[in-house]
């Protein structure tokens, strides 16, 4: 159904989900098809930004601030 939305639609498209329902599938399948998502996320809620690390050759997670995030869009 997104998908078939988004063929008649060329606009930005974000995804709405409750935080109780963030299903890895379901987000996996959202990045890969190039969806931006959103969540309402609660005042302890801690996020991470995957980095690479040169140092380490692998991918990493930092922590990222929530303002920082907003300052960026």
């Amino acid at each position: 159904m997104l998908l078939d939305f988004r063929s008649l639609n060329k606009a930005k498209v974000w995804i709405a989900m409750d935080r109780w329902f963030l299903c890895k599938d379901l987000f996996v399948w959202l990045i890969s098809q190039g969806f931006d998502w959103v969540t309402k996320a609660k005042r302890n809620t801690i996020l991470f930004r995957k980095t690479y690390d040169p140092a380490l050759h692998r991918e990493t997670y930092a922590k990222v601030n929530p303002k920082q995030l907003l300052r960026e869009i």
